[in-house]
């Protein structure tokens, strides 16, 4: 008992002295309580969650004296809770949807029968959190992959009722540019914190926090934004964006996505009486496109999956009513890349390793102060040139379901 003692203590030290997660954040979990036809409490009815979500296929619990359970550290994804109990007919519910940092309240109840019955019950999902104040947002899949935005979280996030960036993108117009922070209710932009799979993957300035990571969205499954009743765990008071990786699975799959554009396919509002102002030549598109693709699939199934994806993209445009001196029309020359590799392995039934490596790049070829508003104010030699040749986000994290009571969550990054 005293060994088991010291270890205990030796882990929870070492873990402490890591650069910690914020605990379950990017988790979801299923809770409630089984009970018989009665209404009176059932304890020691094993519980199953299973899904394709699950690196091990599958997570139990038991109901405790109260008949009270819960299944914690499941990834978003569609689950089958299956309730059993020697005696009782089995009760399965499929289609339990859950989301990114969302508790599903199911409560069941279990009736006398043979060893060999199942019940399915069907029925909606459930969708209010009824074990958390924290009030959170989630941009789905299917909202990441069909909004016409610049694929870049910060605007994303700008989608969901009161939230701010500052700014406004319109087909990727702002994704050169990933840097300030979103606010809610008054907050500041400093108090912003932006998160992957829980761990803090921004950039920290003198002034506060700044989400400036030039990132391949790709990557991302859904996006979590909270925006008041935080955590005691959050260090600040404002919007917390965490984006929720994919993390591949025990089938090959893979996506492709390519945009273009360019001033040929744009329409402009330059009238006579601009002309005759001395304006001909509108602020418009001069080259646009985004090139992006993924890969993941098992190394090992059931074992250890991958994921990988790349991405380029740039968004250039034509300052309003300049050109050089030989006459050519000056652009903003920008682009950037992105390319994360994600490893998810099942070490044992109750130990799960993480790890991402995301790493990015871009380039600014020159900067016209003005830009979109107006003429450029700089001649083109007179320009900066920004090279950011190497950037990385290094993620490590372990995740171990010590007891039904007690989960341990450790990471680096």
């Amino acid at each position: 008992m005293f060994r088991a003692l010291r270890f205990l203590t030796l882990v929870v030290v070492v873990s402490l002295s890591w650069v910690l997660p914020t605990p379950a954040a990017a988790q979801s979990a299923i809770a409630g309580v089984v009970r018989d036809t009665s209404g009176a409490v059932l304890p020691g009815v094993t519980v199953e969650a299973s899904s394709p979500a699950l690196i091990e296929k599958s997570r139990t619990a038991t109901t405790n004296e109260s008949g009270q359970y819960r299944i914690v550290d499941l990834r978003p994804g569609s689950y089958r809770v299956t309730f059993t109990l020697p005696g009782f007919a089995t009760v399965a519910r499929d289609g339990i949807l859950l989301e990114a940092q969302f508790t599903a309240p199911l409560n069941v109840e279990l009736r006398l029968g043979a060893l060999a019955e199942t019940i399915v019950v069907t029925g909606a999902s459930p969708v209010v959190d009824v074990q958390s104040s924290n009030r959170r947002d989630v941009v789905s899949q299917q909202l990441l992959e069909s909004l016409p935005t610049g694929r870049q979280f910060a605007y994303m996030a700008n989608t969901v009722p009161s939230v701010n960036t500052g700014g406004f993108d319109v087909g990727g117009s702002s994704s050169m540019w990933h840097g300030g922070g979103l606010t809610a209710h008054g907050s500041g932009t400093a108090d912003s914190r932006t998160l992957v799979d829980g761990m803090v993957a921004d950039a920290m300035f003198p002034s506060g926090q700044c989400a400036c990571i030039y990132d391949n969205e790709m990557q991302t499954q859904e996006i979590a934004v909270s925006v008041s009743g935080g955590a005691a765990e959050s260090q600040l008071s404002g919007v917390i964006v965490n984006r929720i990786p994919r993390s591949g699975g025990n089938v090959f799959s893979g996506d492709q996505l390519m945009t273009f554009s360019n001033s040929a396919l744009q329409g402009n509002n330059i009238t006579d009486a601009l002309r005759a102002r001395g304006i001909t030549d509108p602020a418009e598109i001069s080259l646009q496109y985004d090139v992006n693709y993924s890969l993941g699939g098992p190394i090992v199934r059931d074992r250890l999956w991958f994921f990988f994806t790349g991405r380029e993209w740039t968004y250039n445009s034509y300052v309003l009513g300049s050109r050089s001196a030989e006459g050519k029309r000056l652009a903003t020359d920008n682009y950037a890349r992105g390319f994360p590799l994600r490893l998810t392995g099942q070490i044992t039934s109750r130990d799960r390793l993480t790890g991402l490596f995301n790493y990015s790049t871009k380039g600014q070829n020159n900067s016209y102060l003005t830009g979109w508003l107006g003429p450029a104010v700089v001649a083109p030699e007179a320009t900066h040139i920004q090279r950011l040749p190497f950037e990385s986000i290094t993620q490590a994290k372990w995740t171990s379901t010590l007891t039904s009571k007690l989960l341990l969550e450790a990471g680096y990054h």
